[in-house]
């Protein structure tokens, strides 16, 4: 008799795929507390919702140019964070050049808006 056949088991989900969604939950749940609050509290409570909401879709906008950006300059993927003071940018790979580093953290000065000392660019396999 033959060994019995294994059906092939799915590939390890990367730590950026599982950072990825992690994230994009945790905006989800943000905005849909946001829009709870917006609909159920006094006036000022309900702009202050709508403005951290849209402060929200910011980062999350900025955050998505500069992953693609990177992306398309040849990088390869790209996990971008950008908070009220400091933007983080990990791209996947062993190693970054300074060079490469340096154009990575262009990208991300230019589309966020954030001086290049609260940047950081990191590599990550």
């Amino acid at each position: 008799q033959g060994a019995a056949e294994t059906e092939p088991q799915p590939a390890a989900q990367s730590a950026f795929s599982i950072y990825r969604e992690t994230l994009e939950k945790t905006r989800a749940d943000s905005m849909r507390m946001l829009d709870e609050v917006a609909a159920s509290a006094d006036e000022r409570t309900a702009a202050a919702a709508l403005e951290e909401k849209a402060a929200l879709a910011l980062s999350s906008e900025r955050e998505a140019r500069v992953e693609a950006l990177v992306a398309a300059r040849g990088f390869g993927e790209a996990l971008c964070t950008v908070g009220a003071n400091a933007v983080d940018v990990v791209i996947c790979a062993e190693t970054l050049s300074e060079a490469d580093a340096a154009a990575i953290l262009d990208i991300a000065a230019r589309e966020t808006g954030m001086d290049a000392a609260a940047i950081r660019v990191t590599a990550e396999k």
